[in-house]
């Protein structure tokens, strides 16, 4: 700037004052073109910012939903293999009238797969933002675990509720209806009912079925409102699914506890295998275990010697069965006596022994293991509940509210350690559920059975399954269980805001639950007891006749 204003001061020694405004002129024009560029580079780096971030954003948006992509199509051809398995043949089917029903029955079991899949969703939902949240607790710049974010679950927990509210308000009514239908008659000179006019009638059917869930739910909410309001969309649907999910709480209310004391007997009856009363299978038993002795015993043999000492094996009698009477009775003696004197008897070797040790010691133990397990979780969810009904009586824990995005903090005081104990519970209480609602006598008619379900049982199972499924989160949230806040529309529900109707759930499942147990482990004594007193009071009543 100095050489400037020297030369400046020049010119206007020498050329006099036009030359210094000229100069000024330029040196001011240089400036402001300077600044144009600057300001040009920085909107460039503006939108190269903004265009590289609407990229990882897009990228992103793909990613999350690729992966929601692939974990349904995993947990859908699992339903579906648990569908086929569970059908009876379409031939064997009451309502299968032919090859016209074919392409019913197809569309009906892909429905039915697509809620059986909701369903698994749905229950493995709350374990895996639990496990997921802690997971990105502790590596939250992994690069492995890119896949995985906040973005993710919050998406998992807004699909499942779509895909819940779907399944149980349409595809299985329209599965059943589809299966029912007639068809409407457009055509009356024709016999057979087409398939479009069958899909109609499903549909209408479906329809009238939600109008008049829709008003049932309208006149419900005007009992406990002054004025009446019709909105399908913001009032009516999550007002009719509130129902809908208070009723599979209910449900869990029953089945939970009862499903407590029933899985000592479902564990009883698959760790305890029954020994064979039946002499020949022991028998035959033994036979085989000799037979594949001296298998062993003739490979022995042939290797010691070679191979080619003998063209019949001496364990071998005249082409007969390897048997205990047809060695003992070989016709060979010199061959017997060299056989007998080359190897001793069968012996099992340290590594066998000691297979069958460890076999033992497991078949001893494992009975009593299960059975403390059980129980310990038993006990774990019982005080857990116990310990919510506290907290929320005296005010340190708040009531199930809406979040709509997971808070960024550790939920857990013993970290990933508690993570895991909650996941193991819930699915404990899952499974108890399943277990309890097939041990309520009028559910247990309908219990489904390898290849002799009908389409009608299925559908049935599904919306029986969906419905506790859909209500799991919200039970284990209530509960206490899980400390994990209610994600997307879950957190909406009218019925978890209520305190009382909140307290008066948990003491009435703690109060099921531990009377459920009670009955489990007292029943055997009294029952004796019973017959001791009717043994006793029989006796009486003898002697009394004889004295008479």
């Amino acid at each position: 700037m100095k050489s400037i204003e020297m030369n400046i001061l020049d010119l206007t020694w020498f050329q006099g004052p036009e030359t210094v405004d000229y100069l000024w002129k330029l040196i001011s024009s240089s400036f402001s073109d300077s600044s144009e560029i600057e300001t040009n580079h920085v909107r460039t780096y503006q939108v190269d910012d903004s265009i590289d971030f609407e990229e990882t954003e897009f990228h992103s948006f793909v990613r999350k939903h690729i992966v929601i992509l692939l974990l349904f199509v995993i947990i859908y051809l699992i339903s579906f293999w648990i569908i086929r398995y569970l059908k009876t043949k379409t031939d064997n089917d009451e309502l299968y009238a032919g090859d016209e029903d074919f392409i019913v029955y197809r569309i009906s079991i892909w429905m039915c797969s697509c809620s059986l899949a909701t369903s698994i969703g749905a229950v493995t939902l709350l374990p895996f933002s639990i496990l997921g949240s802690e997971v990105l607790q502790l590596y939250p710049d992994n690069y492995y675990l890119k896949w995985l974010n906040w973005s993710l679950i919050n998406s998992m927990w807004t699909y499942i509720f779509t895909l819940s509210n779907l399944a149980l308000f349409f595809l299985l009514p329209f599965a059943y209806f589809f299966l029912e239908s007639q068809g409407f008659s457009f055509n009356q000179k024709s016999k057979t009912k087409s398939l479009r006019a069958r899909f109609v009638e499903s549909i209408i059917v479906c329809f009238l079925v939600l109008v008049l869930l829709v008003v049932f739910a309208d006149v419900i909410y005007s009992l406990h409102q002054s004025t009446f309001s019709f909105s399908i969309f913001n009032l009516s649907i999550p007002f009719v699914y509130s129902l809908v999910s208070m009723l599979g709480g209910c449900v869990l209310l029953v089945s939970t506890p009862l499903g407590f004391s029933r899985m000592f007997d479902v564990c009883s009856n698959l760790l305890i295998t029954p020994k064979s009363n039946n002499p020949m299978e022991a028998a035959n038993f033994e036979e085989e275990v000799y037979k594949l002795e001296l298998l062993d015993q003739q490979r022995k043999f042939r290797t010691n010697n070679g191979g080619s000492v003998l063209s019949k094996s001496p364990f071998d009698s005249n082409g007969c069965c390897l048997t205990r009477g047809n060695f003992e009775g070989s016709g060979d003696a010199d061959i017997s006596l060299r056989v007998r004197s080359s190897f001793t008897p069968p012996k099992f070797s340290f590594i066998r022994r000691t297979f069958n040790r460890v076999l033992y010691v497991f078949e001893l133990l494992k009975y009593p293991i299960i059975m403390l397990i059980l129980l310990l979780l038993t006990l774990l969810s019982v005080s857990m509940v116990l310990v919510n009904s506290l907290q929320l009586l005296f005010g340190y824990r708040a009531l199930p509210a809406y979040v709509q995005y997971v808070e960024l903090r550790s939920r857990h005081a013993f970290g990933i350690l508690g993570a895991i104990v909650e996941t193991i519970i819930i699915i404990y209480i899952a499974i108890s559920s399943l277990v309890g609602v097939y041990s309520i006598p009028f559910l247990s008619r309908h219990h489904p059975k390898k290849g002799s379900t009908s389409m009608t049982g299925i559908i049935g199972n599904c919306t029986l399954i969906l419905l506790l499924s859909s209500a799991l989160p919200v039970l284990a949230r209530t509960l206490g269980i899980t400390s994990f806040d209610l994600l997307g529309a879950y957190g909406r529900l009218n019925w978890i805001s209520n305190f009382s109707l909140i307290m008066g759930y948990n003491c009435v499942f703690c109060f099921l639950t531990i009377l459920s147990l009670v009955n489990k482990f007292t029943s055997p004594v009294r029952r004796e007891l019973l017959n001791r007193i009717r043994a006793i009071t029989r006796r009486e009543s003898i002697s009394h006749t004889k004295t008479d």
